[in-house]
């Protein structure tokens, strides 16, 4: 028994040996060199607004590339950044929504990063804000305007009576669907606008500014239509030779209701026959009439613009150029077309250039500079699930 026992203590102690040896050889064994290029979504496990590394330290980041497929990378001290326009960059420049290239090795499972080189730096976060003007450089004068190619400030009031100040500087995009060639003195005191930008502070700090709607004549009632027929809901609009009202927003933050009958008269720009189904949220109207106590009951109605959206935006990596997700694909300058970004969340925005799309920075860039790798924003509007770019950014060319 007492052989027996000796003999199985033997061959536990060589089993561990081989075992340890087995283990050593895997630890020792050459590791497997990878790369890995996209769109940072994570670092430190945190997909938060600004996340970065820490200069120095050691860590984790996560990248989509543009097949959705995801990677988890590990850095340490030993691991070198490189960047476009940064000088000594370290894991500090490695933040969510920046794209990067990884050179490294894989050892026991986990991609171990030996170079890092940045592409693009970290975009801020965009805000959209949409609704009427009420002030344009203080004054809430009927007929104030903006500066033509001046800097200046604007206030709107959304649909719930919040006020949101804009500010514009020379850099910014104003893009109208009334006005040809706009700039900030087409921003005046009455008009539906929407703004794109970042936050300064309390204020919006507008890269785009969509106008709605020109400056309206007299009326007795005027603003932003906030219901029609008890309805809040977006795309709510009367109907056609029926009675009904509707709720206009005022730009003293006041409301005032309109009803409207059949013999009401309809006008609009571009529309052969108007009604009361062309009455609907987030439309510009005037109305003239009598007043009475349950509200104005009018005569006619002039509708000053289709119902505005608020202004919508996209930011990531490239996918695919008009239908091509070969690497190089771009789109062509003065063309039209359309292109695919993903963002951090793994989803896709299909992205419309018309002839009227802006590109910036200003200069050489168009649709030319769009392609598949490359780093873009996106604002415009939503048309089904394509959004319509009013202005297309771009933060960087393909990494290589």
């Amino acid at each position: 028994m007492l052989r027996t026992t000796r003999a199985m203590a033997i061959a536990v102690l060589v089993m561990g040996i081989v075992a340890v040896n087995a283990s050593t050889a895997s630890a020792t064994s050459a590791p497997r060199s990878v790369k890995a290029y996209g769109l940072v979504v994570a670092v430190n496990r945190s997909s938060a607004d600004g996340a970065c590394g820490a200069a120095g330290a050691s860590g984790t980041f996560r990248l989509v590339s543009r097949n959705t497929s995801r990677t988890t990378v590990h850095v340490n001290g030993n691991t070198r950044f490189s960047a476009r326009n940064i000088s000594s960059p370290t894991f500090a420049n490695v933040c969510v929504d920046v794209i990067v290239g990884v050179t490294g090795h894989v050892r026991n499972g986990r991609f171990v990063a030996d170079s890092v080189r940045i592409w693009s730096p970290k975009p801020p976060p965009t805000v959209s804000v949409f609704g009427m003007v009420v002030s344009v450089n203080g004054s809430s004068a009927d007929g104030a305007c903006g500066t033509l190619g001046g800097n200046g400030t604007f206030t709107i009031m959304n649909r719930n009576a919040a006020l949101r100040v804009v500010n514009v500087d020379t850099s910014t995009v104003f893009v109208s669907r009334v006005v040809s060639s706009p700039t900030f003195a087409n921003v005046c005191v009455d008009e539906m606008v929407g703004a794109t930008g970042t936050r300064s502070g309390s204020a919006i700090l507008a890269t785009d500014v969509m106008i709605w709607s020109t400056v309206p004549d007299d009326f007795a009632s005027f603003g932003m239509v906030v219901s029609v027929n008890g309805s809040t809901a977006n795309g709510a609009c009367g109907t056609a030779g029926a009675s009904g009202t509707f709720t206009v927003l005022h730009r003293n933050g006041r409301t005032g209701v309109v009803n409207v009958s059949p013999s009401t008269t309809y006008v609009m720009k571009d529309v052969a026959s108007p009604s009361f189904a062309n009455v609907c949220n987030y439309a510009m109207v005037g109305a003239h009439g009598a007043a009475t106590s349950s509200g104005l009951n009018a005569t006619s109605v002039r509708i000053f613009a289709r119902p505005g959206f608020a202004p919508a935006s996209a930011y990531g990596m490239v996918a695919s150029v008009n239908g091509s997700t070969a690497t190089g694909a771009c789109g062509t300058s003065g063309g039209t077309g359309t292109f695919t970004i993903i963002k951090r969340n793994a989803s896709r925005t299909n992205v419309v250039v018309t002839a009227s799309t802006r590109f910036r920075p200003k200069g050489t860039t168009s649709f030319a500079n769009v392609c598949v790798n490359g780093t873009v924003g996106a604002t415009g509007v939503w048309s089904g699930t394509d959004l319509v770019a009013n202005v297309v950014r771009i933060h960087a060319a393909p990494g290589s």
